[in-house]
């Protein structure tokens, strides 16, 4: 670090964020614990970086982020919108060949840009982060029960955000994504829930059946939901 940066302390309290966790072997949600910021100049160039310290939310894991900008390397976001390129780097390292082999239920990428949204908003993103989070360490550890009843959880958590009072609404009368997009929602809804029930209310019997990957394999349908959800929020003030 630069002796001529300037340096300060941010408060990180209710900031959580995407980081990949060397205890869980994945990107799981993380709550920060501190951050230190130092911005600096070389030439006409800004150069910004930012020390954090993570806490995985799934097993208590604490490590050690750094993120770093420059005002000279830009790039756009998917509305076409500049922005600057991060560059981050994890401490302990993390194995690049770990990451390529994660195959995630939800787009981390969804996941962050829920996590973005303010606190103080009408409708608070939290607990659906966390459920989608979840969604995730269940999918990559193969726990597919939890899997099906965390689907069921978001679909019957969601509602308020199209301004509808159940899921049956937003497959059957939300216009607002157009007919493929009720179509998607009316397959994910049926056959979700009569799969989840299935399960949830069939007591013990002398012979089991247990959910298999190709059972809960709803992640197209889940990504249109998430990704409609976040285009309104979006809209929001």
């Amino acid at each position: 670090m630069r002796h001529d940066a300037e340096i300060s302390i941010q408060e990180s309290k209710g900031m959580n964020g995407i980081y990949p966790c060397l205890e869980c072997g994945r990107d799981t949600s993380h709550s920060v614990q501190s951050i230190v910021n130092s911005n600096h100049f070389e030439g006409l160039a800004q150069f910004w970086d930012h020390y954090l310290t993570v806490r995985c939310n799934g097993c208590g894991t604490v490590s050690f982020c750094h993120v770093s900008k420059c005002s000279e390397e830009e790039d756009y976001d998917e509305r076409g919108q500049p922005i600057l390129v991060q560059h981050k780097t994890h401490y302990p390292g993390f194995p690049e060949t770990w990451q390529s082999q994660i195959e995630h239920f939800v787009e981390v990428s969804r996941i962050q840009e829920l996590e973005s949204f303010q606190p103080n908003r009408p409708l608070d993103t939290a607990r659906l982060t966390q459920m989608l989070a979840e969604l995730n360490r269940s999918y990559e550890s193969h726990s597919f029960l939890s899997c099906i009843f965390l689907i069921r959880a978001i679909l019957d958590h969601v509602p308020p955000i199209f301004g509808l009072g159940s899921f049956a609404e937003i497959a059957n009368n939300y216009a607002g994504g157009g007919k493929s997009f009720r179509e998607s929602m009316q397959h994910l809804g049926n056959s979700s829930r009569k799969i989840a029930d299935s399960y949830l209310h069939t007591r013990i019997r002398p012979k089991e059946s247990l959910p298999t990957k190709t059972q809960v394999e709803f992640r197209a349908d889940i990504d249109v939901l998430v990704g409609e959800v976040i285009r309104i929020l979006r809209a929001k003030p």
